[in-house]
């Protein structure tokens, strides 16, 4: 399971999310601006910035990684 936490206009995050696409991976987009506990679950893992991917058993990530996307 991926979880994308995003926020609107985000560059990187619309990278990411293209890139996992393209890679039909799925994933689960949430918008830490519209849900509370995403931005808690984002600033908990010591993020400041978006997109963060959080991948079962390929860790966790800060920003457009496509190395990391190309990896799951």
């Amino acid at each position: 399971m991926v979880t994308v936490y995003t926020k609107p206009n985000c560059q990187p995050c619309r990278q990411t999310k293209r890139a996992l696409d393209k890679r039909n991976v799925p994933y689960e987009e949430v918008n830490i601006l519209e849900s509370d506990e995403g931005q808690r679950v984002a600033r908990t893992m010591g993020f400041t910035s978006a997109p963060v991917v959080v991948a079962d058993g390929a860790g966790t990530w800060c920003g457009f990684k496509p190395d990391r996307i190309a990896a799951l």
